[in-house]
Formats: C-alpha cells, structure tokens, sequence
C-alpha cells in the first residue's frame, strides 16, 4: 500500500471536522452477508512517516489515531476482537480518506425595479459574478474478509469543508461512530 493512500486519511478528517455543512453517510454491504461467523479483526497500519506529496502531514499524526481509536472501540462494542496480524485475523479493516478541491460559480441574475435604489442587505449586485472555493472530504472505511481475499463492507462519510474550519475532536469521534454503526455486529 502506498503512503499516499493512507496519508490520505487526513481530508476525510477534515471532512469530520466542522459543523457547519451536513455529514452524509453512505454504506454497502456484501450479499448476504453474515458477520456471526468473523471474530477478529485487524487495521492495516498507517505508514509512521507521509511521504512528500501527503498535505497536511503533521494534522494526520494528530487525528489519524482518533479515529482508529473510534474504529476499535465500534468493533469492540460490536463483538470482533482485535487480532495480532493480518493473517490471523477475519477481518482487515483499511481506513483512507481524500479531500477534492471544488468550486461554485454562481451569476448574481437577481432583478432590482429600481435599479438606482441600494441593495437589500445580503443581496448581490446583479450579474456579478460570485466564485465559492471549497473542498469535498471523504473517510473511506472497509472491512475485508481474510479467507475469502474480498471486500464484505464498506462505508463512508462525504462532507463540505469550508475554508477556515476549525477541528472538532468530539464532531469526529461522533461521526466515525455514526459510520460504524451501519456494520452489522456479531451479536
């Protein structure tokens, strides 16, 4: 696995992060799948140093173990309990995230009757033309059954993240636990 994939933990934090756009969660589960049968599970490490090309290094360090810790405490709650490799687990669990620069450009086409008479407070001059640079976060979380060498269920969050937001530790933790309640538990 690269150490970008898995640097890219750090949008989908972001994404987690603020409070002011609306956090949509998303999950897929393979057919008929039935979970009594795995015990164990297993993370596929994040890399200990990013590479260059990861952004936001040192907020990955940080958060990236918030998660993870978030993660284990679900599976734990749901019945799996950790295993010490890969090999001897049911499940592998691979946790990334990306973050999508994006832009809005909206035209100001709103109609004045007197165009001499000033703009209602919060109204724009019409024709202008108004550019909203933001990003898409993403936190990708999947659970692999070992045995069977596929993906059994995948889950993730895709928020708005505007310029300037601040981390929210409890935001993040609640989020990834929204995330995790949609895997199916053993008991």
């Amino acid at each position: 696995m690269k150490n970008s994939v898995a640097w890219a933990l750090i949008p989908a934090l972001l994404a987690l992060a603020g409070c002011s756009a609306p956090t949509k969660i998303f999950s897929e589960s393979a057919e008929g799948l039935d979970v009594t049968g795995y015990q164990t599970f297993y993370f596929v490490p994040l890399p200990s140093n990013p590479g260059p090309e990861v952004k936001h290094a040192e907020l990955v360090k940080r958060l990236a173990p918030l998660v993870q810790t978030q993660v284990r405490d679900v599976m734990l709650a749901k019945g799996f309990s950790p295993a010490t490799s890969a090999e001897s687990a049911d499940l592998v669990v691979l946790m990334h995230g990306d973050l999508t620069p994006k832009s809005t450009v909206l035209i100001d086409q709103s109609f004045r009757p007197n165009p001499f008479a000033e703009a209602p407070i919060g109204r724009h001059t019409p024709g202008v033309v108004h550019r909203d640079d933001y990003h898409e976060g993403r936190l990708i979380v999947e659970v692999h059954d070992v045995a069977a060498d596929r993906m059994v269920w995948v889950a993730w969050l895709e928020r708005r993240v505007d310029k300037g937001e601040t981390l929210d530790s409890t935001r993040i933790a609640t989020n990834v636990g929204r995330l995790l309640q949609r895997l199916p538990g053993r008991e």
